[in-house]
């Protein structure tokens, strides 16, 4: 699923895109990584801090006083399905 999804952010929805807007993919496998990193889910969350600082997240603020301010997401993390019993161990 990861491949499909890569190819539909990179080959078709990029492809319309100007280079500045470009969707970044990431992509984190979980039961792979739980294997591979000995500490384990620290990389995880390594990943998640320096994601949100590149892509960022749709966010709108809006008071009364000012005009809304909406900050702008450019890009999307996936991580394979996670079942219940990995959520356990995980937890």
């Amino acid at each position: 699923m990861a491949n499909e999804y890569n190819k539909a952010v990179n080959e078709v929805i990029n492809h319309e895109l100007p280079k500045q807007v470009k969707i970044k993919f990431i992509h984190y496998d979980v039961k792979a990584k739980k294997k591979e990193e000995a500490r384990f889910p620290f990389g995880l969350f390594a990943l998640a801090k320096d994601s949100i600082a590149q892509i960022n997240f749709f966010h709108v603020e809006s008071s009364k006083a000012e005009k809304s301010k909406v900050q702008l997401q450019r890009g999307v993390i996936r991580t394979n399905c996670i079942d219940s019993l990995d959520r356990t161990n995980f937890a």
